[in-house]
């Protein structure tokens, strides 16, 4: 854990913490790393649904493509082989 000067008393603090315990200053370096990890998390988020999104779509394609040409076949067979079921 490393230490940094408070930019207000200038006495040492973590880096971590998020005030200074000797003057009760927020710490510069907490709020820069809480913006990261909000950042990083809406990122994440966004990319799973992203995922989310594109995988439901594809799904929905092959599914209805599998259908078609099911429905298709059963034509062409009707069509070409339906004299010998008859």
């Amino acid at each position: 854990m490393s230490l940094v000067a408070c930019h207000d008393c200038g006495k040492e603090i973590s880096m971590k913490a998020k005030t200074c315990v000797h003057c009760g200053c927020p710490s510069e370096y907490y709020r820069k790393n809480e913006n990261r990890n909000h950042t990083r998390s809406f990122l994440i988020k966004m990319a799973i649904l992203a995922v989310v999104f594109l995988g439901s779509i594809l799904l929905t394609r092959v599914g209805f493509f599998h259908w078609l040409a099911e429905y298709i076949g059963n034509i062409i067979t009707e069509v070409m082989f339906g004299h010998l079921f008859e």
